[in-house]
């Protein structure tokens, strides 16, 4: 970390992540460098005490419970802490037009006509997935069922086992993409686990929410957010969440319900207004690194 805030000369520093406040910290006092930094805290509800923890840099999280839970702990002072909406890709801000949608389930061989449920993991796969996809498929759904496996080769290796039981008209099988938006444009409900960023990509787009697991901790938030609110359902058992699935496909009463609720909460994309509170936040006095550019001191 020094030697890139020296080589590239870095006048503002924001964290992601939860293990590198403390070494930024360190770095720049190392370098005596008066460098400005922001922590964007990314778990929005419960998040880990790393993040709050041997540092005093501008903060920012993604909801009330989290600034409490940072300054009731006493790791910061309330004035270091700012909320703001949670950081999403743009293109979640608005519901494509259906023949971008269309265009895409056709080429993945999926029928538009009928509904379409996707299970998707994250990057790095889903807990009990291959069980999950096959408790849907033997629900005897009249539904399209599209599995988006990430980067786990294992997971998709067994779901495709799974798949090749009841045809692949009826199971797309997917590794990591780069078209969820409109995949989960497409859906008509989903099945993921508690990850932040699916969670709300979800929300924004207003589809029905099934969580089939959570990291404890970081995660249990998030769970708690849908279900509280009543946004979405919370099922670790295979067999329930494929009853689950079922009882919103066969219900557009209650798919219309959950939607009001969700839009009711107002979930908005944060990305730009922290943006622009970090610019206009982080100017230091001076330039730091004229002296920086010629190595530690």
């Amino acid at each position: 970390i020094r030697e890139t805030i020296v080589r590239e000369r870095i006048d503002r520093i924001v964290v992601f992540h939860y293990l590198l406040a403390r070494p930024v910290r360190r770095a720049l006092r190392d370098l005596a460098a008066p460098i400005p930094v922001t922590v964007v805290v990314t778990d929005p509800f419960s998040a880990h005490p790393v993040w709050f923890r041997r540092h005093r840099f501008h903060t920012i999280v993604f909801s009330e419970r989290a600034k409490e839970q940072a300054v009731r702990r006493g790791f910061l002072p309330p004035e270091k802490v700012e909320v703001y909406p949670p950081i999403l890709n743009r293109r979640y801000d608005d519901t494509p037009d259906e023949s971008s949608i269309h265009a895409v389930l056709r080429k993945l061989g999926i029928p538009p006509a009928r509904p379409t449920v996707l299970i998707a993991a994250g990057g790095d796969g889903l807990p009990n997935g291959a069980r999950i996809v096959r408790a849907v498929c033997s629900a005897g759904l009249d539904a399209n069922i599209c599995v988006v496996c990430g980067r786990d080769r294992a997971f998709k290796r067994a779901v495709g086992k799974v798949a090749e039981s009841w045809g692949e008209r009826r199971v797309v099988v997917l590794g990591f993409v780069d078209f969820m938006y409109e995949l989960m444009s497409a859906a008509t409900v989903v099945v993921t686990k508690a990850g932040p960023a699916m969670i709300m990509e979800a929300l924004l787009l207003k589809k029905p929410l099934i969580i089939s697991s959570y990291v404890y901790g970081q995660e249990r938030g998030n769970v708690d957010f849908v279900t509280m609110n009543r946004l979405g359902h919370y099922a670790s058992n295979a067999k329930e969440i494929a009853r689950l699935v079922r009882e919103l496909l066969e219900s557009p009463g209650e798919r219309s319900r959950l939607r009001r609720r969700i839009e009711r909460i107002g979930i908005v994309n944060g990305a730009d207004p922290i943006v622009e509170r970090i610019v206009e936040g982080a100017g230091a006095t001076g330039s730091p690194l004229q002296r920086l550019s010629e190595g530690p001191q």
